[in-house]
């Protein structure tokens, strides 16, 4: 009798199907065993969870199937009647997501409650929850007590509540976010908007979750990399090109105020939003230092400030400003023309895209060439050229400066090790880097 080899190849095992004519099975819920159905089966139950099943739809035209989880119950008063409770679908909530809102559900009808009758009454009348209410209660009581509250006001009234403010928190889905939400923001080249926006979402519909209006979060496991792949900006203008800047900004229209913002934020390599909300009260002429608000390391319980140096170029910057805003006697070396309100707070420095709108519209106009960069960019610039400089006679210059003291000025911290024993303030540093700096531009300022 001859030796029977086994065969050495893998053994295939084909994906789950039903039975003859059947459409329905049970088995446990699991995302492998729904990554491998067949496409005869239309419904599976789990064994573990008393009504909880999936229903699978058809296969669309991009090779897809809609997968919705569903508990059937009876009504424990009388009339007595079957329901078939829509959980949700896949991928807004996964598998364990949905066997958790299963067991939750089984427990109220346990105890009496029609768990459909409830959601009903969440989607109708007046006390119907939508979107637009859900981010009332979510602003009223998570952002307003942020360190920028009206940011995110903003990027609702702007984004979100006009297209997607009426709808029912029972009706919303990811598809429908996506295309009246994320599109048109991607469609007009805000990549970067769309991330934030889609952060801002998930945890407002966490908070949803968190306070019962809502059964689950639609964006729950989406990415920013799903709506939007930022890539970092990587323009860093030239000294030739931010000179050409200050020679060319006022006769192309810009404000007096804009231009002198302008000036300190490139003297000082702040990041703009720290310039916009200046105070007097932090610029010590006397002793040449401006307390800049850190807004990186800044919190709501406490401000973080940054020791500026004021360079010849600098000061002289804040005492233009502050003979063109004296008739005004605002606390802000910048202030509005006009005091608003913004999520309930007044305020009354300039807007902090008022600069940025500025040079877009003089870019936008024609009249002059102006390079193409934004404030930001300015840092990058500042950093790049003080730990290159190599020679520069004019200024008896001939080192370049330390990386240490370039983070310094932009407001970073420094990283690893040197975060625990480099305890160097290197305002000294500063105090010559910025003076370097501001001498490249000292005719025109």
């Amino acid at each position: 009798m001859g030796v029977q080899h086994r065969s050495s190849e893998k053994q295939i095992i084909p994906p789950l199907a039903a039975t003859a004519k059947t459409t329905t099975i049970t088995k446990k819920l699991t995302k492998h065993l729904l990554s491998k159905v067949s496409e005869e089966i239309t419904r599976i139950n789990d064994p573990e969870i008393p009504g909880f099943h999936v229903r699978l739809g058809r296969i669309n035209k991009h090779g897809v199937r809609s997968k919705a989880f569903y508990l059937y119950y009876r009504t424990r008063t009388k009339p007595v009647k079957s329901v078939n409770y829509r959980i949700g679908g896949m991928p807004e909530i996964d598998i364990e997501t949905a066997k958790s809102m299963a067991r939750e559900n089984l427990e109220k009808v346990r105890n009496g409650i029609d768990i459909q009758v409830e959601r009903e009454k969440l989607s109708s009348g007046s006390d119907a929850w939508t979107v637009g209410k859900l981010y009332s209660e979510f602003f009223r009581n998570k952002i307003l007590e942020r360190k920028r509250p009206e940011i995110v006001e903003a990027s609702f009234n702007k984004d979100i509540l006009p297209r997607a403010g009426h709808v029912l928190l029972t009706n919303i889905t990811r598809h429908q976010l996506h295309e009246d939400v994320f599109s048109p923001i991607l469609d007009r080249g805000a990549k970067s908007q769309a991330g934030k926006t889609l952060a801002l979402l998930k945890q407002m519909f966490s908070y949803g979750v968190a306070v019962g209006c809502m059964d689950f979060n639609p964006l729950e496991g989406a990415s920013k990399s799903t709506y939007a792949k930022y890539t970092p900006r990587r323009r860093t203008p030239s000294v030739d090109e931010l000179r050409t800047a200050l020679e060319v900004f006022l006769s192309a229209g810009m404000s007096i105020q804009n231009f002198n913002c302008f000036k300190v934020i490139l003297l000082s390599g702040v990041r703009s939003g720290a310039a916009i909300t200046a105070k007097w009260s932090d610029v010590d002429f006397e002793k040449r230092v401006w307390y800049a608000v850190n807004e990186k390391h800044s919190t709501r319980g406490e401000v973080v400030y940054q020791k500026v140096p004021m360079s010849d170029e600098l000061l002289k910057a804040f005492r233009d400003q502050e003979s063109h805003s004296a008739l005004l006697k605002s606390e802000f070396v910048f202030p509005a023309k006009r005091d608003s309100v913004s999520a309930g707070k007044s305020i009354s420095h300039m807007d902090t895209k008022t600069l940025n709108r500025s040079l877009n519209r003089i870019r936008k106009q024609g009249k002059v060439q102006v390079p193409d960069f934004q404030p930001h960019d300015i840092r990058r610039s500042i950093r790049s050229h003080l730990i290159s400089v190599k020679s520069d006679s004019s200024s008896g210059r001939y080192n370049a400066f330390s990386p240490a003291c370039a983070e310094k000025i932009l407001g970073h911290s420094l990283s690893g090790m040197e975060r625990v024993y480099d305890q160097h303030d290197y305002f000294d540093e500063m105090k010559e880097a910025l003076s370097y700096w501001g001498s490249l531009f000292s005719d025109l300022i």
